[in-house]
């Protein structure tokens, strides 16, 4: 069965260990909260107040899948109603509040702040759910899903080994060979056209191509190959985590047949919470 996953993004690594460490996790981790907050109260805005259905679990399984059902189905009405500007209103700020919620619990999930910024992975969930649906699709012969209730409550990630070369975060050349000094502050262009900001490495950032801003000398890895991956309870990459799961579905099942054609649809995601899993190193 196929697991999707992600080793590292791109950027500058993360600190190994102490008060830098911290520092980095914290000062992110508040940004993509904040991130997330801004995205839901830009739905919420457009929502204007309007009723949403929440599921509450009784234990009683008849009780709850009736009441799941009628979730669902009210969900699709309220899709109806606000069919206009899903596309032009809400899509873009639910997928930011998505990305940016389950990057806040990443970072600050051994912080104070760590229930907010579950709750928010929640929160968004729930309107992806609700306005967009939380597709589950067939690979390689299995159900794969990328529900962010699902995998966010997964908590361990990634450390890979990388063998790499380092390149000149200012000119490109070898880090050893070029005249720039480490650290040391150069001009430089912004170019964002390989979708990466040239400046401070980073995908979103408050630089605008063409740009001319004065940033440190830093080395960057090129060329890099994975040569082993453990599984470890706190990635160094915050973000090294489970892209897509596979779902334990009967292949002769009608829900099979559902997710083959495109139809199947997660429900994880507008369920009450059932809690973390934790990392165990034990075999």
């Amino acid at each position: 069965m196929t697991q999707r996953v992600v080793l590292m993004h791109a950027g500058w690594a993360a600190p190994e260990s102490g008060p830098f460490r911290d520092e980095y996790l914290r000062a992110n981790g508040v940004r993509f909260l904040q991130g997330a907050q801004a995205a839901i109260a830009a739905v919420a805005e457009v929502l204007d107040g309007h009723t949403l259905p929440v599921v509450h679990l009784t234990g009683d399984e008849n009780a709850d899948r009736a009441q799941v059902g009628a979730a669902v189905r009210r969900w699709a009405e309220i899709r109806e109603e606000f069919a206009e500007v899903v596309e032009a209103r809400l899509r873009e700020p639910i997928e930011a509040a998505v990305g940016n919620a389950v990057d806040a619990l990443n970072f600050l999930e051994d912080t104070e702040l760590c229930q907010t910024a579950h709750d928010l992975v929640h929160q968004a969930a729930w309107l992806r759910f609700g306005f967009l649906g939380c597709e589950l699709r067939v690979e390689d012969g299995s159900v794969q899903s990328d529900c962010p209730v699902r995998i966010a409550h997964l908590r361990w990630g990634f450390s890979p080994e990388i063998k790499a070369q380092w390149a000149c975060s200012i000119c490109n050349e070898r880090f050893d060979k070029c005249p720039h000094i480490p650290d040391d502050e150069y001009e430089v262009v912004v170019d964002r056209s390989d979708d990466t900001c040239s400046a401070c490495l980073e995908e979103t950032c408050h630089h605008q191509d063409g740009e001319r801003v004065v940033v440190p000398a830093r080395r960057v890895a090129t060329d890099m190959s994975a040569i082993a991956i453990a599984l470890v309870a706190r990635p160094r990459d915050p973000r090294a985590r489970i892209a897509s799961l596979p779902l334990r579905v009967p292949t002769d099942s009608e829900f099979f047949a559902q997710c083959e054609n495109g139809e199947g649809r997660c429900t994880a995601c507008i369920l009450p919470c059932t809690g973390f899993i934790e990392f165990d190193a034990e075999p």
